[in-house]
């Protein structure tokens, strides 16, 4: 029975043993090393490594075998028996083996270099966006790509990017060139799970922007190293890293102002051709970071202030119920439109003629433009509550405003001269005793990530309708319970500045770094640009030479 026994165990032994021979998947030690003595199996093995992208990266004989290593952390062990031949070819990027059986195979190997040619990439494809380019390649094997914009200011100004696009043929935006210098960009070639196989460095050389005289002068730079993102001023289609250089510039003809990017990565604006007064332009406009015109949407009664993307890609834009002039009697800057961007047409709109109160009287006591009684200076639509955000600013009110029924939520604003029913609408203030110390002439209100609302408070008129007689503009943050119908103001920044004081435009928009909540200040008339921390500590601040209506910091990735 003994011998019987210790029979069995060796048959079983040998069994297990001709299983691990033949068995294609790794062992369950998580060595990554699979022996194989079965030429079918070696063959089903390689092909499976061959069609997963596993590229083979070393092939050499070892202790009578002969030993294949894949970049993915795996290695073949197979019999010598079984291959005649073989030969790692580093130029073209691939493997070749005579087997046993005398068929021969080709598999994809590690190779020395990418062998990207300068002409590969295309400097200024669109010509209206000289510090852009396209870099258009064949890979050798399937793959993905990283690139990295060289900065001259150390690691920090790199502009670096993870593209997810993964195959043989790429086509890799350039984004975040300088002028008249040969930008060093690196191309990054990954597998598919992101891990490095081959860099390769070009130069690119740009000559100067075409007329620029302009300049950004930083004051204060402590954001964090790995800030990339650029500041775009609206007004003279420039972007600046956060050394004050030039990265991002548009030289054509057909945008007049950029106010921020959307979903697709585009930015959005209007177009150069205006009446009067200046910021009344005819069209939508949006154009990628090339400079092309994707949509173009003529509005009949232009387009003035603001563009906001709905979620079903249509836009919110602030036009005007009749043609404007301000002096023909009809209201102007008082209607709000939603347009398909792809057939142009209007699919709903706001007339805040009938929704707010056009007898309440102008805060705008110049007289210059009587036909304005609301001037809306902002929009934003917020899916959480379905509601549209607005700024009057001739009001001085920001309301909240029902998408579907387009009936007013909430007005938040100096509470005078409301008459029912709108005076129910107001929310009533906890803190602010004072007339001054509400907003004057203010501009683009916008909900923060914790739920509050913060504005850019210009202070106009406020030293001539008020005891205050200190100029100064400020960004000021509320909180609202609706529930309650109150408001209390709970920050204030600006005060401490009366300099940057700037009784027209301004710009604000919460920024998180390092996951910290920031706020940008756009003091426009200034031509300075401030963020604050949480602390109201100045982390940044930078002077330009032109005045902006507004700015944004936005990743050109």
């Amino acid at each position: 029975m003994r011998k019987l026994a210790i029979g069995l165990v060796l048959i079983g032994l040998i069994f297990q043993s001709c299983q691990k021979d033949e068995d294609p998947n790794p062992p369950n030690d998580n060595t990554g090393i699979l022996n194989i003595s079965n030429l079918a199996s070696l063959k089903q093995k390689m092909l499976e490594l061959h069609q997963d992208d596993n590229l083979i990266t070393v092939i050499e004989p070892l202790n009578g075998r002969i030993r294949i290593d894949y970049e993915r952390e795996f290695e073949i062990r197979a019999s010598s028996s079984l291959i005649d031949q073989y030969n790692l070819d580093t130029a073209t990027w691939s493997s070749n083996f005579t087997f046993s059986d005398n068929t021969t195979m080709s598999y994809q190997s590690l190779g020395s270099s990418l062998g990207i040619q300068d002409s590969a990439l295309s400097l200024d494809p669109s010509g209206f966006s000289p510090l852009t380019g396209i870099l258009n390649y064949s890979s050798p094997v399937n793959g993905q790509f990283s690139i990295s914009i060289k900065g001259q200011d150390g690691p920090g100004s790199n502009i670096n990017h993870d593209l997810e696009e993964y195959g043989l043929d790429h086509s890799i935006p350039v984004y975040g060139l300088y002028e008249n210098h040969s930008n060093s960009v690196e191309f990054i070639f990954k597998d598919k799970m992101g891990n490095f196989r081959r860099a390769q460095t070009l130069k690119v050389t740009t000559d100067d922007i075409p007329d620029s005289l302009f300049w950004a002068q930083v004051i204060v730079n402590d954001l964090p190293s790995d800030d990339n993102s650029l500041l775009f001023l609206s007004n003279t289609k420039y972007a600046v890293d956060k050394y004050g250089k030039i990265r991002w510039a548009y030289t054509g003809t057909e945008i007049g102002a950029i106010l921020r990017k959307n979903s697709k990565g585009n930015l959005i604006g209007w177009n150069s051709s205006f009446a009067i007064p200046i910021y009344h332009r005819d069209a939508f406009l949006e154009i990628d970071l090339f400079g092309n015109v994707i949509h173009k949407v003529d509005l009949p009664n232009m387009v003035h202030h603001d563009v906001w993307e709905m979620p079903n890609g249509n836009y919110l834009i602030g036009t005007s119920s009749t043609f404007p002039n301000f002096n023909d009697g009809n209201p102007d800057e008082d209607l709000i439109v939603e347009i398909d961007p792809t057939t142009g047409s209007i699919v709903d709109q706001w007339d805040l003629n009938l929704i707010m109160d056009p007898l309440r009287p102008s805060f705008d006591i110049t007289g210059t433009r009587p036909d304005d009684w609301n001037h809306n200076n902002s929009l934003k639509y917020y899916p959480e509550d379905n509601s549209i955000l607005i700024s009057a600013r001739n009001q001085l009110a920001v309301l909240s405003i029902d998408y579907s029924s387009k009936e007013i939520n909430w007005i938040l604003g100096i509470p005078v001269n409301w008459n029912d029913p709108f005076d129910t609408k107001l929310l009533t203030a906890t803190n602010i005793s004072d007339s001054s110390e509400w907003f004057w002439m203010q501009h683009a209100p916008v909900f923060k990530e914790n739920g509050d609302l913060i504005l850019f408070d210009n202070g106009k008129n406020r030293e001539l309708l008020t005891s205050d007689t200190n100029q100064y503009s400020r960004a000021v943050t509320y909180r609202i319970d609706q529930q309650n119908m109150q408001v209390t103001q709970v920050n204030e920044w600006g005060k401490e500045r009366p300099d940057l004081y700037s009784h027209i435009r301004g710009d604000v928009d919460e920024l998180f770094f390092n996951d910290q909540s920031h706020t940008l200040i756009c003091f426009s008339q200034r031509s300075t640009v401030i963020i604050i921390n949480s602390n109201n500590e100045v982390v940044y601040e930078v002077k330009t030479s032109t005045s902006n209506y507004r700015a944004e910091k936005i990743s050109l990735y």
